[in-house]
């Protein structure tokens, strides 16, 4: 297939009109706890070099036509990258692969992304496994170690995918 892969540095945003912040928290260093947030222990990068799209328009300039899967692990930036995605979610119902991390941005902004997705039919499974989830927001909080990460896998069509 031609061009099936782009690669691009870029900062998945809710509005591209603006650059990048200067950092970011992008790092957690396995040993040493120096220069690291005093609650969730990551350290703030660069993101030099880095341009800022919405995804939505990333796919509209690009003239992307399928989109199967999207993988989300932008450390507490979520509903930012969601924001701009909204669109292309609608249109193309990709599977999400996103790390359910409350303790990097309010446990709020990650259940208005999660209750958006179920509105339009998605369901919950396990990242790891593929096995449904059930039980929403208090199961998934329950799954979630303090000040840790669980991936989750959205989906609308994961069970018939997998059959």
């Amino acid at each position: 297939m031609k061009n099936s892969i782009i690669i691009n540095q870029s900062m998945l945003v809710a509005d591209s009109s603006g650059k990048p912040p200067e950092e970011i928290y992008s790092s957690w260093p396995l040993t040493g706890n120096q220069d690291v947030h005093k609650d969730h222990q990551g350290k703030l990068k660069p993101t030099t070099g880095a341009q800022a799209y919405r995804l939505d328009d990333f796919i509209h300039q690009n003239k992307i036509i399928k989109m199967h899967l999207i993988k989300v692990d932008v450390d507490g930036n979520e509903e930012e990258v969601f924001i701009g995605a909204q669109q292309s979610i609608e249109k193309f119902f990709p599977d999400i692969l996103m790390e359910w991390s409350p303790c990097l941005t309010s446990e709020t902004k990650q259940t208005n992304i999660l209750s958006w997705l179920l509105k339009m039919d998605y369901k919950v499974y396990n990242g790891y496994t593929g096995k449904p989830i059930y039980g929403g927001l208090a199961t998934l909080s329950s799954m979630t170690p303090e000040s840790g990460s669980i991936n989750i896998l959205l989906s609308k069509f994961w069970d018939t995918r997998r059959q």
